[in-house]
């Protein structure tokens, strides 16, 4: 099980080849909903507690390795993007590129450079100019 960051800030878990986003949090346990409940009506949930799988109810959607793979690596891209400062595209090239020679499955949920490299500078530039006012306070 392995929580990642979306593009929007929210947290997502990938397992198994399916991913989740948080539905409920009370307390110590967090409820987890497929991310298909909506567009293939899957029933898939799961509950957790500290990171431990406390409850999980089976998906009627099927998995999909491959884009919790890109969705894994994009995620670490856009971690890297705020706190690094090599430029984009070599860090879109070490993440994302090493998944085009992993099968034809991975090619085609692979975004392009072009679709991703806007959202990659938005974000550095967003994390410098947090910097600058924390450096101006």
């Amino acid at each position: 099980m392995e929580i990642v960051e979306t593009s929007k800030g929210k947290p997502l878990v990938l397992y198994k080849g399916y991913q989740f986003r948080r539905y409920r949090h009370n307390g110590e346990v967090i409820t987890w909903l497929c991310l298909n409940e909506k567009t293939s009506k899957c029933k898939g949930r799961m509950a957790t507690r500290n990171g431990e799988i406390l409850k999980f109810i089976e998906h009627t959607c099927k998995p999909d390795l491959a884009k919790c793979e890109v969705k894994k690596h994009v995620a670490i891209a856009r971690k890297r993007a705020k706190e690094e400062v090599l430029p984009i595209a070599q860090i879109y090239k070490e993440e994302v590129g090493q998944l085009l020679n992993r099968g034809y499955e991975f090619i085609t949920e692979v975004p392009t450079y072009s679709s991703v490299k806007s959202s990659l500078y938005r974000l550095r530039r967003g994390k410098h100019s947090e910097d600058e006012l924390n450096v101006n306070e």
